[in-house]
């Protein structure tokens, strides 16, 4: 499993969530890489992280295509900067030998369109039936706490998950 990726600068976890301040977050697994640097207010977290392994072996990480949130997961995190800029920041995590964090930051400028980012389409279950919307529970989590933290992202979350 891989323990050898060394950040500069690692995202924060859920102790930050609801502080105020300057962030800095990696963009890339390389040490001294690309980053997103502003201030603002850390609205939400949340993470598929499990600390157990499921469909495999817990002695070897998951084999490519096998779905292991022990092996690898999904984080997402909700920032709103001074200007009310919101940022969605994700991360795919891996502990798998050879495979390294993927980073995105997104800026946008109202909460509806964080939800929009966090939503996920699935196929129509019927042919001519309606593609189903979801969030995951990381998405989920995320969203609940930055809507604690600002109104605009509650009146959001609290619209949108009702036909979710």
């Amino acid at each position: 499993m891989n323990d050898d990726i060394k950040h500069d600068y690692e995202p924060p976890g859920l102790d930050a969530v609801g502080r105020t301040g300057e962030w800095v977050l990696p963009l890339d697994p390389f040490e001294d890489g690309a980053t997103e640097r502003f201030t603002g207010r850390f609205l939400g977290f949340g993470s598929s992280h499990r600390t157990t392994h499921i469909n495999h072996d817990d002695a070897v990480a998951a084999p490519k295509g096998t779905a292991c949130s022990g092996c690898r997961w999904f984080e997402s995190r909700i920032f709103v900067d001074d200007n009310e800029r919101f940022l969605l920041y994700t991360v795919g995590e891996s502990i798998v030998d050879g495979e390294e964090p993927r980073y995105r930051a997104e800026w946008v400028v109202s909460p509806y369109e964080v939800i929009d980012l966090l939503t996920t389409f699935r196929p129509a279950e019927q042919p001519g039936g309606q593609r189903q919307q979801s969030l995951s529970y990381a998405a989920r989590r995320a969203l609940a706490q930055a809507a604690n933290f600002n109104e605009k992202m509650r009146d959001a979350y609290e619209g949108r998950t009702a036909i979710l």
